[in-house]
């Protein structure tokens, strides 16, 4: 029951939704029974959401609710005057006439902002919680004075005080898509946990703001936020309140900060007193770390930026950068980033900047990938004629922009002068017209043409590579070899040339097989920092890392790979590349969900037509084929077919691998074999074993396995690593039908984290015993092949099809659950009030129907049991 007064934890009444503190909430209840909590948080964090959720939770209690102010606190017992009737006229003790106005049977005190109480209020509370005539759930901001009452709460330890610290990204990632209805790419997800630092006011308002001005927008069934960060009025006003008031001198440090974060102290020290700094730092407006030799100033909160800037007009900003651009200057341009600093703010403010400061600064943000910032840079050089070189960027960065027209258009400008800017020329041109456009022929009559017209040896050579590059993606494993061979033997390779040969070497072996030495070349390599060398060499990392069976190992190539798409802006090559290689080993992990939502992620990311849209798109359509949608998988492969601008071996083998379990999932096993047999086929008459034995193995899982048993058996001895030795033996075991073999081999893909593949070749076991009259055998197999599909949520292929789940009844499920929990027949007899003997016959019956032999086994299987 509630009293007959209003809650005033008002934070309930707001749409945004209850996120995360799972944990935080348990504390409370458990807190609540031993006398009660405060909560103690920064403004904004969620304490009076949280205290409001957890009232909401707490049965049997009658609950008062209280909301302290600056303006109750003026009068005694101010925050209580709605709960209590006019004091009495005749002299009594105030506190024992309000413990006793408000006393009831289990009396639950809800106090917010408990730190601004007056001093009875303050009184009161501490007197009935000391008591024991009520427990108490109150909020006090962390730092702020409280009433002595207050702090004796939890000083005498009548009380819990938790901490209440800011939202996680994983709980961020929660509230946004409760807020939203729908998925949030992750990157969006990070980049407003970040700004925000995990404060659900100021994420609160962020969103707002996004959905208001556009910048957080849903597409493909997924939020993103593109563009800068928007700051409503509202928000600003938030954040101003937590700055406060400030002098001239304190705001000219502020906004010479927000606009140079992280900036030097040396440097700062030329704009006013050190004093000035010290006090912005006491205050917590500015932050001070040590980074090796410097000490370095930023806003003590990302917000504090966005609202110092906005209230910076025109004049007052330019103004503002251009005494950043000349301090640095002065001092010489002695860090790497500050060409890339002071060509912005020189830009920003409206002064000139010399070409070939520009153009530095143009090759740093490249080589950041950030690209949008490179192309402002670039256009900016081309304008102050910076030249060929400066018109080379520009096409370079459209094109990894995924803007390949634009690209085309930018080379169109380009006057070269010697071989050197006519071989850049060649390369942006050739890789443009073949992976942004998808003309091949007239990329390959770009390298001809240079190549006859060269008249420098490295120049032919560095067309050969280009040539190479393009051979391998066309799948020709032969021919891009011998390529290698012969670029090789013109010469010595350059830094350039090195970072372009590399990725192939590893890529062809990933592919034809050798994927140890694929893996050696690829860890050889890693230690480069140019974006575009790494990533290819991740990429055949997660490659040769699937081929031997190692899916750690893959996932640390993808993941590795996604975070070069994080921190370099807006690079959607890498963020969709390798999402799908991280969606892939989810899927083979089984983990089908979270597979779905990368590529979901990743398919949004997509731009129209893309050489890497096969690769993505294929894994959704496999991802959804498992799921048993057929249709959705079939939609999938069509978009495909539009998206797609090549006919490369990255983009084809993908989507013949998915559309053999898009027509399983439709019913059409026969289509689907002969697919896969197909697709092996294929990839074997061009060396590309590892699509090869993946298909190959596809037909065993399928039910054809005397089909692709003997070139299975074939590819041990060419395939590195065990998995392909694994496949081969699965292959065999089906085709002799030898149940105890085909139980090895399901409990072999397990330990290789393939739980799918181990369901599978169980369910198969399952038939074999179940043929040759191995009742307890078979049932023990289609026990294991039912637990493990279980904990595969959603996955759906023709083996798994017809598992159901093992019957047992009420009490065997009891009597099961307490044995797999090791206790003995005699203790279960004793705590079930039951005789030795029912709970023996009980237990022998619950081995039978699984077909486990014993208590460990059946530890494994009866948690599956809801």
């Amino acid at each position: 029951m509630s009293m007959a007064y209003s809650t005033t934890l008002d934070a309930v009444r707001t749409p945004w939704p209850f996120a995360g503190r799972t944990a935080q909430l348990a504390a409370i209840g458990q807190a609540v029974q031993a006398g009660g909590v405060v909560l103690a948080g920064a403004a904004g964090v969620g304490k009076s959401r949280l205290a409001a959720h957890a009232v909401g939770r707490i049965e049997d209690f009658t609950v008062a609710s209280v909301r302290a102010s600056e303006a109750a606190a003026e009068l005694p017992f101010g925050a209580f005057a709605h709960l209590l009737p006019a004091p009495p006229e005749h002299q009594v003790n105030p506190l024992k006439w309000a413990a006793g106005e408000l006393r009831a049977d289990r009396l639950l005190l809800a106090v917010d902002d408990a730190h601004l109480l007056d001093a009875a209020s303050a009184a009161l509370v501490h007197h009935l919680v000391r008591h024991d005539e009520a427990r108490l759930i109150a909020t006090v901001r962390s730092g702020a004075p409280a009433p002595d009452a207050v702090i004796a709460l939890w000083k005498d330890d009548l009380v819990q005080r938790l901490e209440l610290a800011p939202l996680s990204s994983e709980e961020t990632v929660e509230a946004l898509e409760g807020a939203l209805g729908g998925l949030v790419e992750g990157r969006s997800a990070h980049r407003l946990w970040q700004v925000s630092q995990g404060n659900p006011l100021f994420l609160r308002e962020l969103v707002l703001a996004g959905r208001a001005t556009g910048a957080l927008a849903v597409g493909g069934e997924l939020w993103r936020w593109t563009g800068e960060l928007a700051v409503t009025t509202r928000l600003r006003e938030l954040v101003d309140r937590r700055i406060g008031a400030v002098t001239d001198a304190e705001r000219d440090i502020l906004e010479l900060v927000a606009y140079g974060e992280p900036i030097g102290t040396e440097l700062l020290a030329r704009f006013g007193p050190a004093g000035v700094l010290e006090r912005l730092e006491d205050r917590q407006l500015v932050t001070v770390s040590v980074e090796g030799r410097r000490l370095l100033a930023r806003l003590a909160h990302p917000l504090y930026g966005q609202a110092v800037r906005a209230r910076c007009g025109t004049l007052r900003t330019r103004r503002v950068l251009r005494r950043l651009a000349e301090a640095v200057e002065s001092a010489g341009l002695r860090r790497r980033e500050d060409a890339v600093r002071v060509a912005i703010w020189r830009l920003d403010s409206g002064t000139t900047a010399h070409p070939r400061l520009l153009l530095e600064a143009c090759r740093m943000a490249r080589l950041a990938r950030d690209l949008t910032l490179a192309e402002r840079l670039a256009r900016a050089a081309s304008a102050a004629g910076g030249g060929a070189e400066a018109d080379l960027n520009l096409s370079r960065i459209l094109h990894y922009l995924d803007r390949y027209e634009e690209a085309d258009e930018a080379l169109k400008a380009v006057r070269f002068a010697d071989d050197g800017e006519r071989t850049e020329y060649t390369a942006a041109r050739a890789l443009n017209l073949y992976w942004g456009l998808g003309r091949e022929p007239e990329a390959r009559a770009v390298l001809k043409e240079m190549e006859a017209a060269a008249t420098e040896p490295w120049a032919r050579q560095a067309v050969r590579i280009i040539k190479v590059v393009m051979d391998f993606f066309a799948g020709d494993l032969d021919e891009t070899e011998a390529e290698l061979d012969r670029v090789q033997a013109m010469g010595p390779l350059d830094k350039r040339g090195l970072q372009a040969v590399m990725p192939l070497q590893a890529g062809v072996r990933a592919f034809d097989g050798r994927a140890r030495q694929a893996l050696a070349i690829v860890e050889q390599g890693r230690s480069d920092t140019f974006p575009s060398y790494l990533a290819s060499l991740l990429q055949y990392g997660v490659t040769a890392a699937l081929v031997v069976g190692d899916l750690p190992a893959a996932e640390g190539y993808a993941t590795a790979g996604f975070r070069l798409g994080e921190e370099h802006g807006a690079w959607n090559r890498a963020l969709v590349e390798f999402g799908a290689d991280r969606a892939h080993v989810c899927r083979l992990r089984g983990q089908l969900d979270e597979a779905l939502r990368l590529c979901r992620e990743a398919a949004a990311r997509l731009p129209r037509r893309s050489l890497y849209a096969g690769a993505c798109l294929g894994e959704l359509a496999h991802v959804l084929a498992m799921r048993g949608d057929g249709a959705a998988a079939q939609d999938a492969l069509r978009t495909a077919a539009d998206a797609t601008v090549s006919d490369g071996h990255l983009v084809v083998f993908p989507l013949r691998l998915a559309r053999t379990w898009a027509l399983a999932a439709g019913g059409d096993l026969a289509g689907a074999v002969k697919n896969a047999l197909d697709t092996a086929t294929h990839a074997g008459a061009q060396r590309l074993r590892a699509y090869e034995v993946t298909a190959l193995h596809d037909v065993v899982r399928l039910g054809a396995a005397h089909l692709a048993a003997p070139r299975l058996a074939e590819l041990t001895g060419e395939v590195d690593g065990p998995l392909v030795a694994l496949f081969s033996r699965h292959a065999a075991a089906c085709v002799s039908k030898h149940g105890a073999d085909l139980d090895a081999v399901s409990a072999e893909f397990l330990a290789l984290q393939l739980p799918v593949h181990a369901a599978e070749a169980a369910a198969q076991a399952g038939v074999v015993h179940d043929e040759a009259g191995r009742l307890r055998a078979a049932q023990a197999a289609r026990t294991r092949a039912w637990s493990l599909a279980r904990s595969c949520l959603g996955v759906r292929t023709p083996a798994l099809l017809h598992l159901v789940l093992p019957e047992l009844t009420a009490r065997q499920r009891e009597i099961a659950a307490l044995a797999a929990e090791g206790l003995t027949n005699r203790q279960i007899a004793d705590r079930l009030v039951l005789s030795i003997r029912t709970v023996a016959n009980h237990l022998g019956a619950v081995y039978e129907r699984l077909g486990v032999g014993d208590r460990a086994a059946l530890g494994e299987i009866i948690g599956q049991f809801d």
